[in-house]
This record gives structure tokens, sequence and C-alpha cells, in this order.
């Protein structure tokens, strides 16, 4: 693999003082080329430090600013049905610096246009007119929107960020961003007219439009996990988590770990018959005259002119009265996870007129309607990326199930083991992007049980502790995105080659020990799961942890101070360094390495022993009872030394004579 990694981010004069707060204009270097191999091939590491105030946030929200507004610009002619609208910030001047393939790429946004250049290739598009003028080799070229966002997706990057801070990315620190948006052209009079072009938006949040999003990954960037006005359910993301989690634990060879100290002991799934419920209006459900979810579905099913016979026909499977509830709630879901797909994926906008998934209960309908859902079953059947992973899922069980005679047992408590033994085969997978395809379908809710090396009983994955948790949250989501990028055809969609990786504040919840192994770990998946062998990858980790920073060798550490690059000022070379040595140097700490209320206490005792000091605040116990705490041997030994100059009548004096004497021999 060729590596990937962002080199700089130049901020140029005249971005907006909203956009670039405290930061200055001038460089702020990522990585220099001597470690482009450092870390292994095809994957890159690189870190920000600072004291809390100093920019780092700032600097990596003008990256998401670049990222976003190109975005923008490629994808304002695609129909994204079930995506959020995406806005271009206004005030953003700055240029982005990367190297891909052993080739250099540039992207350049400034107030009114876009510019990104690769190896030859230049897309420049401008906010006036909204047109992208592409060339190759200074030769025009004329091509329709979407052969351009092709080729633009295989020359720039996905960025990945995660930040699970209750304080990071709240919609209302946004709000007063000048943001626009791709609509349709207006008369003076305010009538609608042909075109489109880039209007204000008087209500829009442009970061709200790049958390997780149903578009099949085509704007370039992603940011986790999802929140709603700021707030994150956390009930939610343990449901996700866990599902992102099974494939990659049962894929690991060998029981190798994920979390240290757990191995899998087994995941178990159980039928879930309320989980369809809520996908469709209670009044659908109730015109149908009979009372099971499953029956009504089958109801609808031999109706004449259904949609969901025309959809199953599609898929080459029926529905019969003789099918019990776990049958005929699989072709529920079928069919509704297919109307679902034409809702939401621009890949599907085809079939957009047809994309309800009440549909799934609606009969009485004309020839052209019932051909267009058939067809849109062969569709998604004839393709198997991340959008269709759930139709297969399904479909595969379906087709077991048909041919087992075990078919009652699927509505009992099952592991994964089980699952396929009652199905009578054995999945055999060398990839997780495999093994994901082999899980059961959503309508089994999976629960994860782990092992801790020495205990007999396993527990289930909720009761690990927050640090342990947050671990697996944060690299599965990672794991989870990196590997549905991976599903999508070469060519045929938005593909990309190359994934820049921001975790921020990545050690919340984090003990020591799991910051210290925190980059040995991540590298160790990457790996595990062959991510380093499709993708580039470069991981930028904005961190406190001098743990983290040991691990990173010195030419890719960018250090900030109150908005300024200040690296040039660090002379340690980081890489195996000492802690304590990374938490003078480059941690920026100016009052040493104690705490600040033990570091106030002892200077006024320090005051008080040198004769200087209030005898109301100190006496003669209260200054003994200090310094017999002090766990630092060479301050305390320093502090008993002033104290025996200033009491040297005491009792507390005579004695500590005595055993110095004792220690260093004298006397004898």
């Amino acid at each position: 693999m060729e590596n990937f990694a962002i080199r700089k981010l130049v901020v140029q004069e005249g971005c907006d003082k909203q956009v670039v707060k405290i930061l200055k204009t001038g460089a702020y270097v990522f990585t220099e080329d001597q470690h482009d191999n450092f870390f292994m091939d095809g994957v890159t590491v690189s870190t920000m430090v600072g004291k809390n105030g100093c920019g780092k946030s700032s600097l990596i929200e003008l990256l998401f600013r670049m990222v976003n507004n190109l975005g923008a610009m490629i994808l304002r002619n695609f129909d994204r049905p079930a995506a959020e609208i995406l806005y271009w910030v206004d005030g953003v001047v700055a240029d982005l610096y990367y190297i891909a393939e052993g080739k250099e790429g540039l992207l350049q946004c400034d107030r009114d246009s876009v510019h990104l250049s690769f190896d030859g290739y230049d897309f420049n598009w401008n906010k006036h007119d909204g047109q992208c003028q592409y060339k190759i080799n200074d030769v025009i070229q004329q091509e329709p929107d979407y052969p351009i966002a092709i080729n633009v997706a295989s020359r720039f990057f996905y960025l990945i960020a995660t930040n699970y801070s209750m304080q990071a990315y709240i919609s209302d620190d946004y709000r007063n961003e000048i943001t626009y948006r791709w609509q349709q052209k207006k008369d003076l009079n305010g009538e609608f007219i042909d075109g489109y072009e880039w209007r204000r938006e008087q209500t829009g949040v442009w970061i709200d439009s790049v958390f997780h999003k149903n578009d099949g990954y085509m704007c370039p960037i992603v940011l986790n996990p999802y929140r709603d006005s700021g707030t994150v359910d956390m009930a939610k993301e343990g449901r996700l988590t866990v599902d992102r989690l099974c494939a990659l634990l049962l894929q690991m060879p060998d029981g190798n770990q994920v979390i240290d100290g757990y191995k899998l002991d087994r995941i178990e799934y159980r039928f879930d018959q309320l989980f369809l419920l809520e996908k469709f209006d209670r009044e659908t459900l109730m015109d149908i005259p009979v009372e099971k979810v499953s029956d009504k579905f089958l109801y609808a099913y031999l109706m004449d002119n259904s949609y969901a016979k025309a959809i199953l026909d599609g898929y080459g499977i029926d529905a019969t009265k003789a099918m019990n509830f776990v049958e005929l709630t699989l072709r529920l879901y079928l069919v509704y996870k297919t109307f679902s797909i034409a809702k939401k994926y621009p890949q599907y906008s085809y079939y957009k007129p047809i994309g309800h998934e009440n549909n799934a209960f609606k009969s009485e309908n004309n020839k052209q309607e019932l051909e267009l859902a058939t067809q849109l079953a062969k569709d998604i059947k004839g393709r198997k990326s991340h959008i269709e992973m759930k139709v297969h899922q399904t479909l595969d069980l379906i087709w077991l199930l048909d041919q087992s005679a075990n078919k009652n047992a699927f509505d009992q408590p099952l592991t994964y083991e089980r699952y396929y033994q009652l199905l009578g085969v054995e999945p055999r997978c060398t990839s997780v992007l495999e093994r994901k395809m082999t899980l059961p379908p959503p309508v089994f809710k999976p629960t994860i049980y782990l092992k801790k090396e020495g205990e007999k009983d396993a527990i289930e994955f909720s009761k690990l502790s927050s640090g342990e948790r947050q671990f697996i949250y944060t690299t599965s989501t990672l794991l989870y995105h990196a590997l549905n990028l991976q599903s999508i055809p070469q060519q045929e969609r938005l593909t990309y080659n190359n994934i820049c990786m921001v975790l921020d504040e990545v050690e919340i919840c984090f003990h020591p020990e799991y910051q210290r192994t925190f980059v040995d770990k991540l590298l160790s998946l990457f790996v595990r799961t062959g991510l380093n062998r499709t993708f580039n990858i470069h991981v930028i980790i904005v961190t406190h942890s001098p743990f983290v920073l040991s691990d990173i060798p010195k030419g890719n550490i960018l250090y900030l101070d109150e908005g300024k690059n200040v690296t040039e000022e660090k002379e340690l070379d980081t890489f195996g360094a000492n802690v304590n040595e990374l938490l003078c140097q480059s941690f920026f700490l100016d009052g040493g390495f104690m705490g600040e209320l033990a570091r106030k206490r002892i200077e006024s005792l320090v005051t008080y022993l040198s004769g200087q000091g209030d005898d109301d605040l100190w006496n003669e116990q209260s200054a003994r009872a200090l310094i017999e705490l002090v766990g630092d041997e060479v301050i305390r030994y320093q502090l008993q030394q002033m104290y025996a100059r200033r009491f040297k009548d005491s009792e507390y004096y005579r004695n500590w004579i005595e055993s110095e004497a004792q220690r260093l021999g004298i006397g004898r």
C-alpha cells in the first residue's frame, strides 16, 4: 500500500474570525515525509497537543469545514433523499496539503470557490455560478456531475471523526455562522425560475448535516457519535456498538482479544417480535382486519396486485398461510427494507416514487407500479454493498429456513453457532466483511457475552467498565465506517481509497494503561480486519495524554499554544520518551508535575519554614503533619531540613538528626 497523509493546513489571510477563532495565519504541519512508513505500510499516525483553549478544536473544525465545502460542491445536484442538506460554510479561506500514492494533492477553499488538484487533475467550483471547471493536464474536460464526483473521490480522502465529549459539536455553537444552500433560483418577485444557485440560508447549521447519514458515503465526511442538538443517545450508541462488534469478535482468529483481559464467550440472538411494529404507521396497521403483524402482512400479500407480492416475486420467494411467525416476519422485514432503501439512497432514486414503508401493506396497485417494485427487488438483489447487506442477510436466512427441518426453533434464544447448526451450514469467512454478511438479520437482537481471564462466568458487554466500553465505542465506529466504505463496488459509485480518522479527546474515560496501549491496539485492529491492505489511512489523534505521545515520532506532532504553531520550539525526541519529560516539555505544564492545590500548600509551608510566613496559618504540629504527607522523597527531605532549622530544640528535630546519622553511618 502507498501511504496517505495530510501534510499541513495553511490558514490564509481573510479567513473569517468566527471560523478561525484564535488560530493565527500560517501553516500547521501534521506530518513530515521521513515518517511515512514508520508505523506500517499504508498507515500514518500523528498527534496534536496543547492546553485547553489553545486552538486544537478550532484547527480540526476548520479541516471539517473545508471537507464539508468540497462535499457540498460535488454533491450539489445529487438527489440524497434521506440525507441531511449540505451547506456551504462562508468565510473559509485555507489550503490543505496532502500526499497519496506518492503524489501531492491540494484542497483550496476561498470565500467564493473550492479548488482541488491532484496529479494533473484539477477541479474548480465557483459559488457564483455553481459550475465545475474540470481539467486533466490543463485540458478542459466535459463530463456530468456523477463522473466528476467519482474522479474527485478517488483522488481525495474520506474523513471519519469521533469525539465523545459532552461539549463537542453542539449545534447552537455554530448557529451564527453564515451558510448557503443550493436552491432553485427566484426572480425579483420571489417566483421560482429555471436553474439553481447558492442562496443564503438563515436556519441551516452545517455541522448537523455531517453526522452519520444515509447517502451511501458520498459526502466525504462523517462525525460520530450522532448528536441531536448536541445530545448523544448513549443507549442507541450502545445498541449500534453491539451490532458493529459482533462480526469483529466472531472473526478474531484463535480468540484474539479486542478488549484486554476478555475473550468472546458467545453471541446470543433473540427473535424480536416487536421490532417491526415501530416501522409502520399505526393507522395503516389498524386498517387491516387481523391482529398479528405477520398476519397483517400475509393478508396484504394475498390481496390482488399487492406491492408485497411484487417485491417477493423480484427476490424469487413467496409467502403462504402455512408459514410460522418467524418466516412471515422475515418476509415483512424484507419488503420493509426494500422500500426503505428506495426511499433513502440516491443510488435507487429511480424507485423513489414507490419508496414508502407503508406500501408493504398496499394492494390494488397498477401494473406499472408493480413492475417497478419487482425491478427494485431485482436491482437490490444484484448488489452487495453495505446498503443491501441486511437484505442479503434476510434472503440467506429465508432460503436456508425453507430447507430446514427446524423452522420452529428460531423464536428461542440461539447462539451464533447454534443458529447455523440448526440451519445445517457452517459459514466460512476470510474477512470481517464476509462475517458481517453471515450475521442474522435485524429482527434478531444480539447480546454479547465476554469471559474475563481466570473467571468462570461470562458477563454481558453492557456490564463492562465505562473505559472498556469507550475503547470499543471509539474503535468499532472507525472500523464500521471503514468496512462499509470497503463494501462499495469500485468504479460503480463514489469510492475512496484514502481515509483520514480524526480522534478528538480520545483518552476520555481511559485509564493510563489504556492510553499507553491505545495506538498499538488500534494498529493491531487495522491488521486483523485487513483495513491496512484495503485503504491508505492517516490517524490524527488530538490528545492530552503523554502516553499516546510517547508512541509518536517528533515529526508527526503538532504543538499549539494560544492559537500558534509552536512545534519548532519543542526539541524533545518524543518516541519512547519518559512520560515525565513529555509532561514537562510537551504539555505546557508551567506549574510543574504536582497538583495545583499541593503546590500552593507546599509553597506556603516553605515560606513559613523560612521565617517569612503567617503564624496564623501554620504551627510546629501542622507543618510536621504536612511534611509527613508529601509523597516525593526529595521534596519531603528538603522540607524536613527546613523544619529542623526552624525548630532546632524540638523532639522531632532530635529524632530526625538521630535517624539521619544512622542512615549515613555517622558516629559508629
